[in-house]
């Protein structure tokens, strides 16, 4: 039986303040037993490192208490294919998600929904339903990347949500502070993020 070994982890940057999804593959580790993730604005956020036994211990900067929380994973719980919040130990908040892709999006929003009381958001609840409609589109396989990929990366701001494709590096923004937005995404059938197709990609154009 195949084992498809990958994962997601999201969390929230204790400098920047910004949600960031990750794209976690056992393949990572081939030939290093350690991956560091770093935020988009340069800071270190999490490593997850691979033991001898194959177990795997996860350290990440929490954004509510500032300080290193530390959980170990055995080869199957890290690579498990169900969604677990990452909660801070001293407030008991969720600060982010280790989980499955096609649930990261809509699993964004549990914690979107923690950080309605900080103001990080100029429209929190325009938000919430951008992110919904987004993980509709997920589930249905119609958000995606031109280059074929479905693995894409989740910044969130203030006012607007960065999608990041993991295989080509394709971005696309999505503004999110008006009710003019959300009436753009509802909209759409489908997001396609603008990156490479897969005969650029094999001709060396990445």
């Amino acid at each position: 039986m195949l084992i498809n070994k990958e994962t997601t982890l999201s969390l929230r940057c204790p400098a920047c303040g910004i949600l960031m999804a990750d794209y976690v593959h056992a393949f990572s580790f081939s030939g290093n037993r350690q991956m560091d993730l770093e935020c988009s604005c340069g800071q270190k956020k999490a490593s997850i490192f691979r033991e001898d036994n194959d177990n795997y211990i996860l350290a990440f900067l929490c954004a509510i208490c500032e300080q290193e929380h530390i959980l170990s994973y055995s080869d199957e719980e890290i690579w498990r294919n169900i969604p677990r919040p990452l909660k801070c130990r001293e407030a008991g908040i969720q600060v982010g998600k280790l989980g499955p892709q096609k649930d990261l999006i809509g699993k964004l929003e549990t914690i979107a929904e923690h950080m309605q009381g900080d103001d990080f958001f100029i429209n929190p609840g325009l938000v919430l339903n951008i992110l919904d409609r987004l993980q509709g589109l997920a589930i249905e396989g119609k958000l995606f990347c031109y280059c074929g990929s479905q693995e894409v990366h989740v910044d969130l701001f203030a006012d607007r949500i960065k999608l990041i494709c993991q295989d080509c590096a394709g971005e696309l923004l999505i503004a999110a502070s008006r009710e003019e937005d959300l009436e753009n995404i509802t909209r759409r059938n489908d997001i396609v993020l603008p990156g490479y197709s897969a005969e650029e990609k094999r001709g060396g154009r990445l």
